[in-house]
C-alpha cells in the first residue's frame, strides 16, 4: 500500500508522529473490509481453485480423465487468477496453446530418444547411448531457452511462450525408456487443463451475468460521468467556486483514468461469441479519452489562473523544513491595492455573458457533444436521441467554424476598449492581472477547440 505524504499536514509533527501515522494509515488499508470489486474478485477465483481441487481430489471414475489425488488443475488455476473476465478469456487460450505445447513437444522429442527404437539414426542421438547426456542437455537447453526468449521478447506470444517453458520442463526431465515417455498421462493431464480452463470460463460468465455489468455499458458511464464533471467545472469557473473546480478537476482526472485503465475490456475484438448488439465503437473511446485529458488541462490552466500563485523561495541550508519556514517569512512583499476579480471582470464582458456568449456557447458544445458521444457508444436499443433532428442540427452547426467562439473578435476588443486596474509590487508573473486574464482566455479557447476535435472523431 502506499502511503501519500502531504508535506503541510507534517510541517508542524515530528518524524516519530508522521512514522506512527504511516504505520496506521497501512494497517488500515491492509486489514480494512474489501469493497464490492475485491469480494468480486476473491470469490470468483477461489470458486473456480477449490472446485477444481475438489474434483482433482475427491472425485473418481474408471474411464473419465479426473484422477484420485490429483492438483493439475487447481494449481494450473492458481497460476491464472484474474481481475477481468474478458482479459481472463485470452489469458485462458495462451495458456491453453502453451500447456499443449510443453507436454506434447518433450514427448514427442523423447519419442524420438527413446533406447527401443531400432532404426541406427535414432540409436545415435538415444539417451542411453554414449552422447545421450549431451543431447537431452542440449534438448533442454534450447527448449528452455527458446519458449523463455518468446516470453520475455514476444508482445503478441509471450504468455505461450511461458506457459511452455514452464509446464514442459518437467516433461523433458524424465527417465530415459521409463514410463514417464509415454504419452497416455501427458494426454489426460492435457485433458484436465483444458476442461479446467472451460469451468472457469464458466463461471467468470456467471459472475459477469449476475454481479458485473458489461464493459460497453461502464464506459457509456463514464463517458456520462466525465461530462457531468465538466459541465461542473467549468461552471463553477463561472460562479467562482473555487472549492468546487479543484473537485471536479481531480474527479474528472480520476474517472479519465480509470476508465482508459479499463478500456481494453470493452475491446470487440476480445469477445467471445458477439451477441445481437451492434459492435461497440472502441478506438472512438479511446481516442475520445486522450482528448478528455487534454480538455482536463484547459481545466487545470482555468483554475490556475484563479489562484495567487508565488514561487517557493530555495532553502537556506537545504533543509525542508527550514524551506518551509522560509516561505511563510520571506515571501517578499505584497502587491498593494484592490484584488483583482477575474471572474468578475470576465463576466462583466458582454461577450462572455450575454445570450448565445462564450459562457453559453462552450457548455452548449459541451453538452452536445459528450451527448453525441454517449449516444453513438451506447446500444442499439438507447441510441435513438442520436437521431434527434435538433442533436444533428447541432452537430452541423458546430462542424462550421466550431473550433473557434462566435464572440471570439468581439472578446478581444471588448477587452481592449475596458481596462483594469493594475496592483502595485506584483513579484511574480503569475500575479499579473494581464496575464491572468490572457491565460483564462486562451485556456477557455483551447476548451472549445478540444471539444471540436472530439466532434471532428463523432463524425468520421
Amino acid at each position: 500500500n502506499v502511503v501519500k505524504i502531504q508535506e503541510a499536514d507534517d510541517y508542524h509533527r515530528n518524524c516519530t508522529a508522521s512514522f506512527l501515522e504511516s504505520l496506521v494509515i497501512g494497517f488500515h488499508n491492509t486489514w480494512s473490509l474489501p469493497d464490492r470489486k475485491r469480494m468480486t474478485f476473491t470469490a470468483r477465483n477461489w470458486l473456480k481453485i477449490s472446485t477444481l481441487f475438489v474434483l482433482g481430489s475427491a472425485f473418481h471414475c474408471e474411464s473419465c480423465v479426473f484422477k484420485d489425488r490429483s492438483a493439475n488443475m487447481a494449481a494450473l488455476m492458481a497460476l491464472l487468477i484474474d481481475h477481468s473476465s474478458v482479459s481472463a478469456f485470452l489469458n485462458f487460450l495462451n495458456c491453453l496453446v502453451g500447456v499443449i505445447i510443453g507436454k506434447a513437444l518433450p514427448g514427442l522429442i523423447f519419442s524420438f530418444m527413446d533406447p527401443r527404437n531400432n532404426v541406427r539414426f535414432f540409436d545415435f542421438f538415444g539417451c542411453n547411448a554414449p552422447t545421450g547426456t549431451i543431447t537431452i542437455a542440449f534438448v533442454v537447453f534450447v527448449f528452455e531457452w527458446f519458449f523463455n526468449y518468446m516470453h520475455y521478447t514476444s508482445k503478441s506470444f509471450g504468455p505461450i511462450g511461458c506457459f511452455a517453458a514452464a509446464f514442459g520442463a518437467s516433461g523433458l526431465i524424465v527417465r530415459c525408456g521409463g514410463d514417464d515417455t509415454t504419452n497416455a498421462s501427458k494426454y489426460v493431464e492435457m485433458a484436465q487443463y483444458v476442461f479446467a480452463i472451460f469451468l472457469a470460463l464458466a463461471v467468470d460468465e456467471v459472475f459477469d451475468l449476475i454481479l458485473e455489468k458489461p464493459a460497453r455499458d461502464a464506459a457509456v458511464q463514464n463517458v456520462k460521468m466525465i461530462k457531468e464533471d465538466f459541465e461542473a467545472g467549468f461552471g463553477a469557473f463561472f460562479d467562482k467556486d473555487m472549492a468546487k473546480m479543484k473537485e471536479s478537476l481531480a474527479k474528472v482526472k480520476e474517472t479519465i483514468c480509470s476508465a482508459q485503465a479499463d478500456a481494453d475490456d470493452a475491446d470487440p475484438g476480445l469477445a467471445m461469441v458477439p451477441g445481437f448488439r451492434s459492435e461497440f465503437r472502441f478506438d472512438l473511446y479511446k481516442q475520445a479519452l486522450e482528448l478528455c485529458h487534454l480538455l482536463h488541462s484547459d481545466l487545470a490552466m482555468l483554475l490556475l489562473s484563479l489562484t495567487e500563485w508565488v514561487r517557493d523561495l530555495p532553502p537556506k541550508d537545504g533543509n525542508d523544513f527550514s524551506a518551509l519556514k522560509t516561505r511563510e517569512e520571506l515571501s517578499g512583499p505584497k502587491a498593494t491595492g484592490s484584488a483583482f476579480d477575474l471572474v468578475e471582470y470576465l463576466s462583466s464582458l458582454h461577450s462572455i455573458s450575454c445570450k448565445g456568449g462564450i459562457k453559453m456557447q462552450l457548455l452548449d458544445s459541451m453538452a452536445t457533444v459528450f451527448g453525441a458521444l454517449q449516444n453513438l457508444l451506447a446500444p442499439d436499443i438507447a441510441r435513438g436521441a442520436f437521431e434527434d433532428a435538433e442533436m444533428t442540427q447541432e452537430m452541423t452547426t458546430m462542424s462550421l467554424n466550431g473550433a473557434q467562439f462566435r464572440k471570439h473578435d468581439a472578446l478581444y476588443k471588448e477587452i481592449n476598449s475596458k481596462p483594469f486596474a493594475l496592483r502595485n509590487t506584483d513579484m511574480q508573473i503569475t500575479q499579473d492581472e494581464r496575464v491572468k486574464v490572457s491565460v483564462s482566455c486562451r485556456a477557455l479557447e483551447n476548451a472549445q477547440h478540444h471539444l471540436n476535435e472530439i466532434q471532428i472523431l463523432l463524425a468520421k
